[in-house]
């Protein structure tokens, strides 16, 4: 039931939050508000779509890389060993430790551009 009440109350809302937005948008104080809060904002856009593109990148192509150096000598073992790994779950264990490698490279890649390349402006739309 308070589910149900909530879902009423979105008009509610939302004519609150169009009137405190035009209210803040009309004083010199809120303006400044309301930009910090939107930079604030795009920063975190920012940084969630950074996230999941190196999640992305690391589930699809890291791991399948770095698997076979890892599961290539595990797998040479004689015939009970694979058995125990694969029941205590160590073969999980060291997929999750070898996401953690991959975003750990591949958040540390810094794309930079000389000066001297070609295309390289410091104002936008220039070409």
């Amino acid at each position: 039931m308070p589910l149900f009440g909530l879902l009423t109350r979105i008009p509610a809302m939302g004519r609150l939050l169009l009137w405190l937005t035009t209210w803040f948008a009309q004083r010199k104080w809120g303006q400044w508000l309301l930009f910090f809060f939107a930079s604030a904002a795009w920063a975190f856009v920012q940084r969630f779509v950074t996230f999941l593109g190196v999640m992305l990148v690391s589930n699809e192509i890291g791991i399948d890389s770095l698997l076979p150096y890892v599961s290539g000598p595990l797998l040479g073992m004689p015939a009970p060993f694979p058995q125990l790994l694969a029941l205590t779950k160590i073969d999980k264990a060291v997929t999750v430790l070898l996401s953690a490698v991959v975003v750990v490279m591949l958040s540390k890649i810094r794309i930079a551009r000389r000066p001297g390349s070609p295309g390289w402006s410091t104002s936008p739309g220039a070409s």
